[in-house]
């Protein structure tokens, strides 16, 4: 299942945009967790740092 009010690239990451608190949590999907299996480190851009649309903003690690 996909939530509704999230927006889902072709990559298995997703985003989901609060206008009010002008702010977005990203992620990305269950499938790509199952995928990746264990997890070792994840790297992401600051707080406040701008990303753009379509360009790599952090780098995930498993043992897979």
């Amino acid at each position: 299942m996909r939530p509704d009010d999230c927006k889902y690239s072709e990559t298995h990451e997703w985003v989901k945009y609060n206008e009010k608190k002008k702010e977005a949590v990203i992620g990305i999907t269950d499938y790509a967790v199952k995928q990746l299996s264990d997890l070792v480190h994840i790297e992401l851009p600051k707080v406040g740092e701008g990303l753009e649309q379509g360009a790599p903003f952090g780098e995930i690690e498993s043992v897979k």
